[in-house]
């Protein structure tokens, strides 16, 4: 491997990205199918998103970013497009631009997260604790290149510094509010490493998904939410089992 060329190892990988290898010793099926049968290994589970993914991942960018929304759609979703419009709807621009913001963050990174939840609340018995990081960080103007710092909201990874405190890492436009969700979050996550429960004295009480099904908005006022987008994550889970399926058989 050391004296192979870079070219020759990516040449024979399977495409970059972050997903599993299934190697038949570790990991001798896919996530999915071990979840399904419940042969995860049963622990507590902390997880969840931010609330505006999209931004980062818009269906709207690169080589699309001037093509029109319900085409994207249309091209992704096939005969299923107008159900997937109905979820993420067209219209005005302003309406398309937000549609593409969301479909995109969904497909790429909200999704997942949303089906492992699901799939360990199925056939797992430990607790699971879901949230949305809510707050959106002041970045400094050029931190997104020439896309305004304001329409960022909630972006990707913008929660890190939260989590482990340590906003003095990166030069945004902090304020004593930011300290005290930095504060607050790492408090959640130190106490859930520790006990498997994020909840401890002096925070706001998270509930366990598995028992109350509300996704914690960690923000200035944390608050516990109702699942207000779970039609979509159903929609899209259908076409993920359905896909499945066709690729099975060979459809």
């Amino acid at each position: 491997m050391r004296a192979a060329l870079a070219e020759a190892i990516l040449a024979a990988a399977p495409g970059l990205g972050f997903r599993p290898i299934v190697d038949g010793h570790f990991l001798p099926r896919s996530p999915a199918q071990i979840f399904a049968g419940g042969e995860q290994n049963d622990v507590p589970l902390l997880a969840g998103w931010n609330r505006d993914e999209g931004f980062n991942f818009t269906l709207l960018q690169g080589e699309n970013a001037d093509r029109r929304y319900p085409d994207l759609v249309r091209e992704l979703f096939g005969d299923r497009a107008e159900a997937c419009l109905a979820l993420y709807p067209s219209g005005s621009p302003e309406i398309d631009k937000a549609s593409a913001r969301a479909l995109g963050g969904d497909l790429t990174i909200i999704h997942g997260s949303w089906a492992w939840i699901e799939a360990q609340k199925a056939t797992g018995r430990a607790e699971i604790f879901r949230f949305r990081f809510e707050r959106a960080p002041l970045t400094p103007e050029g931190w997104f290149g020439n896309r305004p710092s304001a329409d960022a909201g909630a972006f990707h990874a913008g929660e890190i510094l939260y989590v482990f405190d340590n906003l003095h890492a990166v030069p945004w436009l902090y304020t004593p509010e930011d300290h005290a969700i930095a504060a607050m979050a790492s408090s959640y996550w130190i106490n859930f490493v520790k006990t498997g429960n994020p909840n401890g004295a002096g925070l706001p009480d998270w509930p366990s998904w598995r028992s109350k099904p509300l996704v914690m908005g960690i923000d200035a006022r944390p608050t516990p939410m109702p699942d207000a987008e779970r039609e979509r994550h159903e929609f899209l889970a259908k076409v993920v089992a359905d896909a499945r399926e066709s690729f099975k058989t060979g459809g």
